[in-house]
Formats: structure tokens, sequence, C-alpha cells
């Protein structure tokens, strides 16, 4: 199971249990055999669009993660600078 490689679930059942179970592994979408070619391109098109909507909220929080972390780090300098600690007393306390 890869975030990078949309699975689309191509099944004979058309039963709801199946395809959650599929969803639930991983799939993004699911087709019915026997396959109709013109929904083929939409599924694939739709999938990938979906994967690349994953990357690009993954991407975001690892962001906003980050300037999060830089925050606390100036905050802790500035609070540290205050209180005039050096950084090993501040972890010895």
């Amino acid at each position: 199971r890869s975030p990078e490689v949309p699975v689309i679930f191509v099944t004979a059942l058309l039963d709801e249990q199946v395809v959650r179970d599929a969803v639930a592994h991983g799939a993004v979408t699911y087709l019915v055999k026997p396959l109709d070619p013109p929904a083929l391109v939409p599924a694939v098109r739709a999938a990938l669009e979906y994967t690349a909507r994953q990357r690009a909220d993954r991407e975001r929080a690892d962001r906003e993660r980050a300037a999060a972390e830089r925050a606390i780090d100036v905050v802790t300098g500035l609070l540290m600078e205050r209180f005039r600690l050096r950084r090993d007393d501040a972890y010895h306390r």
C-alpha cells in the first residue's frame, strides 16, 4: 500500500462489503467488470488527481509542522534569554 500509487479496484462482484474492504486497503475507486472502456479514462484521471491532492496535503502539513517547530524554537530561545538560562541548564531543571 503506497500513497504515491493510486489503486483502482476492478471486480466482477458488486458487493458493498467487497468495495468497502478494497477502499479500506487503499483503493481509490473501483470499476465493475465487464469494464466499460469509456469509464476507464475518467477513473484513472480521478485516481491521479486524488493522489496529487493527497501529496499536496501531506506537503502542506509538513511545511506547517516545520513552521510551528521553528516558532517554538524562537519562543524557547526568547524565554531562555529572558530568564538568562543556558541551554544545558534548561534541560536539567
